[in-house]
């Protein structure tokens, strides 16, 4: 999570009155939140990686209250491991990983010499009287090595599909 303020000084005082911790500014991924914060779109993660190749993700949870969808876009992910302990794989193209959890991941870098992103976004809720949310998401790059000619915009996760106020730079 990304805040504007002192976090720890907002959160002692909601604690102390009972009332909500504060909303954060952005998730961010390796300290970035992406290129969909303007604030971030030039220094937005890039993980370069090799076709064929098999890569390990370790993904934390590190949002206070808030359960995070992840996915790269077009490729799948293998759960080997949740929180310290090995799991049977799972294969799946989006996980849920919730506040203060870890999970280790696989992604095998198969498809064509490109840009992707990696994206999270918050979980929402269907009951529509709830909506005090982060509806954005966090992006970084997962970019294949090699000589090609490389879109504009890296390729997005059809399952996040950017907010109306976001805008891809």
């Amino acid at each position: 999570s990304w805040y504007k303020g002192d976090v720890y000084k907002e959160v002692t005082e909601d604690l102390e009155t009972g009332t909500f911790t504060p909303n954060l500014d952005a998730y961010t991924i390796n300290g970035q939140p992406g290129d969909l914060c303007p604030c971030s779109n030039e220094i937005t993660y890039r993980w370069q990686v090799e076709y064929g190749k098999t890569y390990l993700l370790r993904l934390v949870n590190a949002v206070m209250n808030a359960e995070m969808y992840f996915a790269t876009a077009q490729h799948n992910l293998t759960v080997v491991g949740m929180s310290g302990s090995y799991v049977k794989p799972i294969l799946t193209d989006v996980v849920m990983i919730t506040a203060g959890q870890t999970m280790d991941v696989l992604v095998t870098a198969n498809q064509p010499l490109g840009r992707y992103f990696m994206a999270a976004r918050q979980y929402d809720s269907v009951r529509q009287s709830i909506q005090d949310y982060n509806k954005e998401n966090v992006t970084a790059i997962f970019e294949y090595i090699g000589n090609y000619t490389s879109s504009s915009n890296p390729i997005f996760p059809t399952i996040f599909q950017p907010t109306q106020t976001s805008v891809l730079q």
